[in-house]
């Protein structure tokens, strides 16, 4: 699901940027986007690949990069709307395009909460432990209740 709105965040982004096609921008706005976008899409990628290696270490370290990332859209986005030059359809656009990039951020970091929590979920907490005597404790506390043969009735 989260994969699924990830995607479209994606064709929201693509929805607004051809809406700017008619607007005259300067070639920094498009670099900015597009830097923008690939590291949107670079944080993604590791988060779903750590989640997918069931590696906590990795999520916690991109879950950091994304508070790094957020900040990034904010400088990002004071430059892009200055460089607007007060048209209203291009401010408006990039707000959305900023908005649809931090919720790929947003995403991501639900992917590595959920990597997180399965790790320590399934985390063994003394690896140094004998299991073979709790399996063994298992089995005789879910067993059925054994008949006492004094108590049989012939």
């Amino acid at each position: 699901r989260v994969i699924e709105r990830t995607g479209d965040q994606v064709v929201q982004i693509a929805e607004n940027v051809r809406s700017m096609i008619f607007l005259s921008t300067e070639k920094k706005t498009s670099e900015i986007f597009q830097n923008l976008a690939a590291e949107a899409m670079e944080i993604f990628k590791a988060g779903v690949d750590s989640f997918c290696n069931r590696n906590v270490t990795q999520s916690q370290r991109i879950y950091e990069r994304i508070g790094k990332y957020y900040r990034h859209c904010d400088e990002s986005s004071k430059q892009l709307i200055e460089s607007a030059g007060g048209q209203t359809a291009g401010i408006i656009s990039i707000a959305y395009i900023i908005d649809n990039l931090k919720k790929i951020g947003e995403y991501t970091g639900v992917i590595c909460e959920s990597a997180i929590n399965y790790g320590i979920m399934t985390q063994d907490p003394d690896p140094n432990a004998d299991h073979a005597a709790d399996a063994e404790t298992d089995e005789d506390t879910n067993a059925a209740p054994r008949a006492d043969p004094a108590n049989r009735r012939d």
